[in-house]
């Protein structure tokens, strides 16, 4: 029976290193000269990934109808790097158009 949970351990181990290993959090704050901080984050394999997350969710947040034109979404890794912002386009929601195409 030990033998049996020794096994299981190091499986549920494995597993979390694995995950660990394949994947980083990343938060999303809102910031435009303030911050809005994202408590929690969520994780993603690469950089990449993480700002096209951040490009839908500043489309998303463009769509609101009361922020100020200065404000981003910034990408931020789990050792506080900042990776990469997206500008939100709050005109450009208004009229149906995309969001710039440039992440800085």
């Amino acid at each position: 029976m030990a033998v049996i949970r020794r096994v299981s351990d190091l499986a549920q181990t494995r597993s979390r290193f694995e995950r660990k290993a394949y994947s980083m959090r990343y938060f999303f704050h809102l910031e435009d000269g303030a911050c809005i901080r994202d408590p929690r984050g969520e994780e993603f394999p690469d950089d990449a990934a993480a700002l096209r997350e951040a490009a839908v969710l500043a489309r998303e947040l463009s769509k609101a109808p009361v922020h100020a034109d200065e404000w981003r979404v910034v990408v931020k890794n789990a050792d506080g790097i900042r990776i990469g912002s997206v500008p939100l386009a709050p005109s450009a929601a208004a009229e149906g158009q995309d969001l710039p195409a440039s992440i800085h």
